[in-house]
């Protein structure tokens, strides 16, 4: 089913994405923004924001989800997602890292429950078991390239365009949801 087959092309690519950015974040926070791991305590209400933003919008992304459809819930979390990144990229201050982290937190919550949700939706009956195992295929094999490539761009051109990597992951994700016009 071609929806399927676009659905965890665009998975594969927003965790390429996210996937690069995520074994570099201690590295980043010293490197990049220059708070040492002793300092991370100065980051602890970040990470309260983050944790009460995302346990509000996964269920408001699953309410919206059932409402108005699957594919624009993960499809506006991924744009919300790559607006993230992009700002990362161009701003390094303590505040960005607060608005920064709201917005990832914001745009990750839609993508903790609602892919199994369109992909329950999508996948044909008595054939779940085939199709859960191509969604982990896909996550898991963008982990490897993600993380190798996320060292090199960090290598190459330095730790500020990490970011605009996880941005492309996410944009070519976002644009793999639209391609597809159903509601499910």
């Amino acid at each position: 089913k071609r929806s399927i087959l676009l659905f965890l092309i665009a998975q594969f690519f927003w965790w390429l994405g996210l996937g690069a950015v995520i074994p570099f974040v201690t590295i980043l926070m010293k490197e990049y923004y220059g708070i040492d791991i002793s300092q991370f305590l100065r980051l602890s209400p970040l990470a309260v924001l983050a944790a009460a933003l995302m346990v509000f919008f996964v269920v408001l992304s699953g309410i919206l989800g059932d409402r108005w459809g699957h594919r624009w819930v993960i499809t506006s979390g991924l744009f919300i997602l790559t607006l993230g990144w992009v700002i990362a990229y161009f701003v390094h201050s303590l505040w960005a890292i607060y608005l920064i982290g709201a917005l990832i937190a914001v745009g990750a919550s839609t993508l903790i429950n609602e892919p199994l949700a369109f992909l329950a939706e999508l996948v044909p009956k008595g054939r779940e078991g085939e199709f859960y195992g191509l969604d982990t295929l896909s996550i898991t094999a963008s982990q490897a390239p993600a993380a190798l490539l996320g060292g090199e761009v960090i290598d190459w051109f330095g730790y500020s365009y990490i970011f605009l990597f996880a941005a492309v992951g996410l944009a070519i994700a976002t644009v793999f949801m639209l391609i597809e016009r159903d509601t499910v």
